[in-house]
């Protein structure tokens, strides 16, 4: 389910600033104000959908197909899981009886951002922009609780910057 709204979050806010800058002598740099801009504002957005989840006022169509009920508590909100989907079973994941679970986020939230490169063809490179988002949770079933991190990675870009062909080109 935190998936589900990090996901949300992160596509109704699409990323579509300049992030690489090229200068007069065709190198290229990253622009870090436009990359930061970007990241600081999905964690705030994050953030506050996060908090009124849990205080009961959220009011987004995210969960209303993947999650029949859930109630808003204190501090968490309390949905109904399938005792098969519990242990694992996809085959039968909607059968028995509903369990429920608590959900608690702690903590905030922290996001990175991964740039990669990488050769792609002859004199040309690949930029990958990456969106690393981490959200601690408390999951409490009856007798049990388990605390975790949630880990997405939300591809924000991806660029060719082509170089010059060469006029000769031998491999070794």
């Amino acid at each position: 389910m935190t998936s589900r709204l990090v996901n949300g979050v992160v596509t109704s806010n699409s990323f579509s600033g300049k992030y690489l800058v090229k200068d007069s002598n065709n190198n290229f740099s990253y622009n870090t104000k436009v990359i930061n801009e970007y990241v600081d504002m999905v964690s705030n957005k994050i953030d506050e959908e996060l908090i009124s989840l849990e205080s009961g006022k959220y009011q987004s169509e995210i969960f209303n197909n993947s999650v029949k009920k859930y109630k808003n508590i204190k501090n968490g909100f309390i949905t109904e899981v399938m005792f098969s989907s519990i242990r694992g079973s996809t085959l039968f994941s909607s059968l028995g009886p509903g369990i429920p679970v608590r959900l608690v986020f702690i903590g905030g939230v922290s996001t990175d951002i991964d740039i990669k490169t990488e050769e792609y063809g002859i004199n040309n490179v690949l930029v990958k922009l990456t969106l690393n988002i981490k959200v601690r949770e408390r999951t409490s079933l009856p007798f049990t609780s388990n605390e975790q991190v949630i880990n997405i990675e939300e591809p924000l870009s991806m660029d060719i910057i082509r170089g010059d062909i060469p006029d000769y080109y031998k491999t070794s």
